[in-house]
């Protein structure tokens, strides 16, 4: 039977393949991220403030797993006033800078079973980027109702459910016009840990996404991860591709490495729409006596 620790380092070269194979390793990662902060820097945004930090704060669950740092909501929540409010500099501080402090880089990634078998990866952030996080995801929401196509199900107050409620209903609506459906549930695997960093700062740029949040996306998807089997960490791995799973961010990632590919497929093919919701990816086609266009 191994350790945990031995399985932890197994998990490692399970994923490690994956996480080290863009283009940044070519393209040299730290010169990618000096050009993005010059771009940061030319486009800022308007500082985090001590109002912002309440909201962040708040909204973060109490009970959510620790990341390497191990400090835990209720402890920034805790805070006196003045520590909260010295907290918006520090974040606007690192904005600035373009990057994180060494000690705020190692996400710990916990392993998960998944039901078909094999695994996924949730990485846990330290709690200040998660904070920071949490700050700036008005920026997020903005860029989405802007960018968002008409296929794109996952936006403020939509969900998996709702959106595959939403197909169950044009089926029903289709039956009942007699026109003839079909419909393919695609399932990209893996998508996240496929995303190429290189790749991911030109399309996000290209769809107007802000630079400053994008430059520590990016250098905090390039951080060292750890994989961690109960208490135990594997070595370090420091990745070129893949957006992390946990990122409250990850799902704007997903949606500008797509956009612009979806909008061309379904342009080019109105009767057989092609759907988005982050990974899965429903296409349905239609065809009958009712159907003009779609």
């Amino acid at each position: 039977m191994l350790e945990p620790l031995e399985l932890a380092q197994a998990q490692q070269q399970v994923w490690e393949p994956d996480w080290c194979k863009g283009s940044a390793r070519e393209l040299d990662l730290a010169a990618l991220l000096k050009w993005l902060r010059d771009q940061a820097r030319a486009h800022p945004l308007n500082d985090i403030t001590s109002a912002d930090v309440e909201v962040g704060l708040s909204s973060i669950k109490l009970g959510t797993g620790l990341g390497g740092d191990g400090v835990a909501p209720l402890m920034l929540r805790s805070l006196p006033r003045e520590g909260k409010r010295d907290l918006a500099p520090l974040l606007n501080a690192c904005e600035w800078q373009g990057g994180w402090p060494r000690q705020l880089l190692l996400v710990v990634m916990a392993v998960l079973p998944k039901e078909a078998g094999g695994s996924r990866t949730i990485g846990l952030l330290t709690m200040l980027v998660r904070l920071w996080c949490r700050c700036r995801k008005p920026h997020g929401r903005k860029w989405t109702e802007a960018v968002a196509g008409y296929f794109d199900d996952a936006v403020p107050g939509s969900s998996a459910g709702a959106a595959a409620y939403e197909r169950a209903v044009l089926d029903e609506t289709a039956a009942a016009l007699q026109v003839n459906v079909i419909e393919a549930l695609w399932d990209l695997s893996k998508f996240y840990d496929s995303v190429d960093m290189g790749r991911l700062v030109v399309t996000a740029l290209s769809w107007g996404y802000p630079p400053q949040i994008l430059v520590m996306l990016i250098t905090t998807y390039a951080a060292p991860r750890a994989m961690r089997i109960v208490v135990c960490l594997s070595a370090g791995v420091s990745p070129s591709a893949s957006v992390i799973t946990g990122c409250g961010e990850g799902c704007n990632m997903a949606r500008a490495m797509v956009r612009g590919m979806l909008q061309v497929l379904n342009e080019a093919n109105p009767a057989v729409q092609l759907r988005q919701y982050i990974d899965d990816m429903p296409q349905k086609g239609w065809k009958g006596p009712q159907v003009r266009s779609c």
